[in-house]
This record gives structure tokens, C-alpha cells and sequence, in this order.
């Protein structure tokens, strides 16, 4: 029996049967070669139901949106196209320096989602820089996936102008301005905080990427509420702190054994290693130390008010040589093992600073987080068997 299937534009086959073809494509989000088998795969008998679809067989372990033929033509980051026919955009709900965030819902499935849109030309720099930069933050968030702490990738997209990257969306707002409303957190909830940022930290440092970008704006609270614009019970979200990492956009990939020279990151969260133009990985422990001292006192280090915070020559002082507090009202009542993994962070040599590994086996986060009912425990989605995958599912 011939299949009569026709091949996608630029796709060869390297193997073919009668009822069966084997091609060679790219994967749409890590650009890794995967082998796709194209047939007659009848499920209820060779006349029943489902005979003639597509099946979709790769060890890729990227989560990628199953594209038509007619959509399988790319621009430059090798990514189908067809973002407009398959979501709804909805309202915005968050801007970068490097794109827009969007909720969005999926016409087919009807799954609300989060769609960052990315221009690909921008004053100042060269649109291939930008492409890089577009296909270097997809590939560590694929990179990722293994961590339920991370943002789950679930497909992407382009057109001539634009990148799509489709996420899980996260209804809570930004640790950021979740700080910002309640001040110092409890050590419970900054144990809980602290727990699942090194937690992604610690899988990012094993591939030899460094964040380069750790502060409260790129953490997300998830917490599933039906409009993400109803006003929540902060006491609600204190009893279950739950984060995701996003926003890889500012990763880099460090050799071992190879320090970076080009300065990254934000000013308030950069190592004293940046200004020397000498950093790696170890950086974003320092930016850990900043955050879970803010978090626990309330403010940041260095500074004693904001006004001296916002001049550039304090802020650089403060990181170099600065007087790093653990007295006054603040501190009354925190625990010494608290300070003392602050203090680990906040070690201005970079060589004797705590490592990811070693901060998640700190005494105080295994104190905090050693059981269920201390530590939130997020359910790992699930890989769907391939081999029952059909055109218009979800890939892997």
C-alpha cells in the first residue's frame, strides 16, 4: 500500500518503504537533528478512525508545538511559523528590555498560556545579534526543563519580525513586587524562596551557564486563580510560596576554567567581580546573597536609604568595600544559621563563596525544607508516550 505522502519543503528522506518514510528535520526549539517517521498508522484497523495521520518519533527533549506542513517554512531561527492561527493574544501582562509578555489562549486546546514576543530588530544592536540572543535564552530554558522550578516551555514560533516562546503562565505577580508590598519575609517563606531559585541555579552552574541576571523581577509566583486580575490575600500566598525561573534571557555558557569580560546583569545584584570585568557562575550566588538579605531584613545591604541606592558611584562603593550589617531591629530574632548562609553568599571572593551545590545541603534550608508540609512540592508533568502522539498534539 503507497502512503502518497508528500514531503514537507527541505525536508529529504533518508530511508523509505512502502508504507513508511523517514526524514531528517531540526528540532524547532534546541535545533538539534530528529528523526521524524511519516506513514499510514492505522489505530483502529487499516479503514477505522486515525488511519493516514502523521506520527512523530524523537528523543528531542524540548516540548515543541506540532506545526502543519504548509507552516514549516522558517525565517532565521529555523521555527515554524503560524502563531496568529493558532492563539488568541489577550491582555499584556509584563515588558522586558528584550520583549513583551502576553496571555494567550490556545485556539485548539482552549489552555491559557503565556506568549513572549520578541522583535527581532531593535535600535543599537544587529538583528543577528539579537537572533542569538533569542535562540541562546530558548536553548537554556530547554536546557531547564528537567526542574520543575523552571518555567515549562511549551512551543515556539517566528515570523519575519517577530519570536514567539510559548510558557506555562504564572498567574501571581513578580517576587519583586510581591516584596515590595510585604517588606521582609519570614524565614519559612525566604527558605522556601531561597530553595527554589538555587534549586535551578545548581542545575544551570553542572551545564556551565551562569544566569547572570538573579534578582526578584525575573521570579514568578504560580498560583492558579481563574483571572490573573483579581487581587489575592497576601496571607494566601505566605502559607505557599512557590516560584518559577524565568526570563533566561541574560545566560551565558561559562567554560570551565573561563572567566567573562563583558559586564551583564543588575547593577543592585552585581558581584564585586563584574566591575573587575572578571566573573563567572559565582556571580550569581553574590545576586542570591543580595536578594535573600533583602528578603529577610526588609532593605537592601549597603545602603542605608533608596535615595543613595539610585547613584550608580554608592552602589558600585557599597559592592566593593561596604560595611555589610547583620544588627539592628531588623535582624532581632533570625536565626544564626540564616545569617550565616547570607553571609557564605555575600563573600567578596568569589573563590571561598558558596557554591549552588553547596547552598541547597545548608543547614538552614534543610531545616526548612526537608519535608513535605515545609517545602512546596510541585508535581512534574508528565512525558506522553510518542507513539501515540497525532498531528496537533503537543511534542516532545
Amino acid at each position: 500500500m503507497s502512503t502518497g505522502s508528500v514531503l514537507a519543503p527541505g525536508l529529504k528522506a533518508s530511508t523509505r518503504t512502502a508504507d513508511t518514510h523517514t526524514t531528517r528535520k531540526v528540532c524547532f526549539v534546541c535545533r538539534s537533528k530528529l528523526s521524524v517517521q511519516h506513514g499510514l498508522t492505522p489505530r483502529r484497523g487499516p479503514r477505522g478512525p486515525g488511519a493516514g495521520k502523521l506520527v512523530l518519533r524523537t528523543s528531542c527533549s524540548a516540548v515543541v508545538d506540532r506545526p502543519q506542513e504548509a507552516d514549516l517554512q522558517s525565517a532565521d531561527l529555523g521555527w515554524p511559523r503560524g502563531f496568529p492561527s493558532r492563539y488568541v493574544l489577550g491582555e499584556q501582562l509584563g515588558r522586558g528590555s528584550f520583549g513583551t509578555v502576553y496571555l494567550a489562549t490556545d485556539r485548539v486546546s482552549g489552555q491559557e498560556v503565556a506568549a513572549k514576543i520578541i522583535p527581532k530588530e531593535r535600535k543599537g544592536t544587529t538583528r543577528e545579534h539579537i537572533i542569538e540572543k533569542i535562540h541562546q535564552e530558548v536553548d537554556v530554558l530547554r536546557r531547564m526543563q528537567g526542574k520543575a522550578e523552571a518555567l515549562r516551555l511549551l512551543a515556539v514560533y517566528e515570523d519575519e519580525e517577530q519570536a514567539y516562546v510559548i510558557t506555562e503562565v504564572c498567574y501571581g505577580s513578580t517576587l519583586e513586587d510581591f516584596l515590595r508590598g510585604q517588606g521582609a519575609l519570614t524565614e519559612q517563606e525566604a527558605a522556601r524562596v531561597t530553595h527554589n531559585i538555587v534549586s535551578v541555579l545548581a542545575e544551570c552552574h553542572r551545564q556551565h551557564i551562569c544566569y547572570a541576571d538573579v534578582k526578584p523581577a525575573n521570579f514568578l509566583l504560580k498560583h492558579q486563580y481563574p483571572d490573573p486580575r483579581v487581587l489575592v490575600d497576601p496571607s494566601c500566598i505566605q502559607r505557599n510560596i512557590e516560584l518559577r525561573v524565568a526570563d533566561f534571557g541574560c545566560s551565558q555558557h561559562v567554560n570551565r576554567g573561563v572567566k567573562l569580560k563583558k559586564t551583564a546583569g543588575t547593577p543592585l545584584y552585581m558581584a564585586p567581580e563584574l566591575f573587575m570585568r572578571h566573573w563567572g557562575i559565582e556571580s550569581d550566588m553574590w545576586a542570591l546573597g543580595v536578594l535573600l538579605y533583602q528578603m529577610l531584613a526588609g532593605r537592601f545591604p549597603f545602603w542605608a536609604n533608596d535615595q543613595q541606592k539610585r547613584d550608580p558611584l554608592s552602589v558600585m562603593s557599597g559592592i566593593l568595600s561596604g560595611n555589610i550589617e547583620f544588627t539592628g531591629d531588623e535582624w532581632y530574632g533570625i536565626s544564626d544559621d540564616a545569617i550565616d548562609l547570607c553571609k557564605s553568599l555575600l563573600d567578596r571572593d568569589y573563590n571561598t563563596r558558596i557554591s549552588a551545590a553547596q547552598t541547597l545541603t545548608h543547614p538552614w534550608l534543610q531545616e526548612h525544607c526537608r519535608s513535605e508540609e515545609e517545602c512546596v512540592v510541585v508535581n512534574q508533568w508528565k512525558v506522553p508516550d510518542l507513539d501515540h502522539l497525532m498531528e496537533g498534539d503537543f511534542v516532545l
